[in-house]
């Protein structure tokens, strides 16, 4: 028990002082592989998944606010349901829907005038 805790203890001071990774992660467990055994909660060192009945059907969810994107989760899933991704993964991809849509001759670079041709 005690060893349980302390390695806990360092997950998440490791994690809180940025771990390894220059990029915050957060665990996403895919819903369809999910055979909500509750490893994952019984792991996660700050509480961050919770059950949930989906369809008639107990699965696991991660709230992202307060996962700290250790790992512990990922690696005590039986079915590898779970999976680390950039937090801001989801909030990236519509940024760069919204760009596509701008005006393209708005920000096309104006092109140099040609230079003036001499009569000779």
């Amino acid at each position: 028990m005690y060893k349980r805790v302390l390695a806990a203890v360092c997950l998440v001071l490791f994690a809180s002082f940025g771990g390894y990774s220059a990029v915050k992660m957060v665990s996403l467990i895919d819903k369809s592989k999910c055979i909500g055994c509750g490893t994952c909660i019984k792991n996660c060192p700050v509480k961050a998944i919770t059950k949930v009945i989906v369809d008639g059907k107990v699965k696991s969810v991660v709230d992202p606010t307060k996962c700290i994107g250790c790992g512990t989760c990922v690696k005590g899933c039986p079915v590898k349901a779970i999976a680390l991704k950039p937090a801001d993964a989801p909030a990236a991809a519509p940024a760069a829907k919204t760009d596509t849509k701008a005006d393209p001759k708005a920000a096309a670079p104006k092109a140099d005038p040609a230079p003036a041709s001499s009569g000779k």
